[in-house]
């Protein structure tokens, strides 16, 4: 009798060990799950776009399936639980973390750069910064300047036209040439019946790399607008009566937020 008490007390510590661990293993499973569900509904939705460059996207959908994936086999009935030793729970527990954090963003749902980081700068152009400085770069290479009267500026981006516009000799051969961008609103400090800001961000990578691009608009609808609304602006470049190049808009039409809202190069 004594005999069996003590095996009975052996076996219970042993028995919670082994609830302890598998209580973990289902734990990471199912944020494993979470977390790679959360790609691929972030993917498919679009709004993947908000956090990361497009060129990510496939990169991005095989990582899902692969995190969720192993958290579909972890949380199998008849997985094989392994001892610590050479479990692959040692090695994901740092996982387990990103994957809780996902679950947060199950719940808060995306939102894209607004005006709000972009009004903090003052001036025009692109806020400095080595990525957007590249992709500036790059830009200006596709502009054919040497003949600058054949430039199809109608179908240039704010991307475009910051690139062009950085340069006083460039923005002087480009006055009396039609545009026609789509940006948000950004209304001036000192109040103004006739002007604002058409802003818009560059990512190159991702939104921690992101720099807005600002071109100041003259407009008698500039009073309509308010700040952080989306407009799609046409007219022709010109210079305002403080004399700096800009937008002289015939036409500015309140439109819908783009399903990307960023500029990638």
């Amino acid at each position: 009798m004594s005999i069996t008490l003590q095996k009975i007390k052996q076996t219970q510590p042993n028995l919670l060990g082994v609830l302890k661990k598998k209580a973990a293993q289902l734990a990471t499973g199912l944020a494993l799950l979470t977390l790679g569900v959360w790609l691929e509904w972030r993917l498919g939705d679009g709004t993947l776009s908000y956090y990361l460059h497009p060129r990510f996207n496939l990169l991005i959908g095989f990582t899902g399936l692969i995190v969720g994936g192993l958290g579909v086999w972890l949380l199998l009935p008849k997985s094989r639980y392994v001892t610590p030793e050479n479990s692959p729970l040692k090695a994901f527990s740092g996982i387990t973390l990103v994957a809780l954090v996902a679950l947060f963003g199950l719940i808060v749902l995306p939102r894209p750069l607004d005006g709000t980081r972009a009004a903090l700068v003052s001036g025009t152009g692109a806020n400095s910064g080595g990525s957007s400085n590249r992709a500036l770069a790059a830009a200006l290479l596709k502009q054919d300047w040497n003949n600058a009267a054949s430039l199809d500026t109608v179908s240039w981006n704010l991307l475009d036209w910051s690139a062009a516009l950085n340069d006083p000799q460039r923005a002087e051969k480009l006055i009396d040439h039609p545009f026609d961008v789509t940006g948000f609103v950004i209304l001036p400090v000192t109040t103004s019946s006739r002007n604002f800001l058409v802003a818009r961000y560059v990512v190159v990578c991702c939104t921690a790399d992101a720099n807005a691009l600002r071109v100041p608009v003259v407009s008698e609808k500039a009073q309509e607008v308010e700040a952080g609304q989306w407009v799609r602006v046409r007219g022709t470049l010109g210079r305002g009566s403080n004399g700096i190049v800009s937008f002289l808009a015939n036409s500015v039409e309140i439109v819908a937020r783009p399903a990307n809202p960023y500029i990638n190069p």
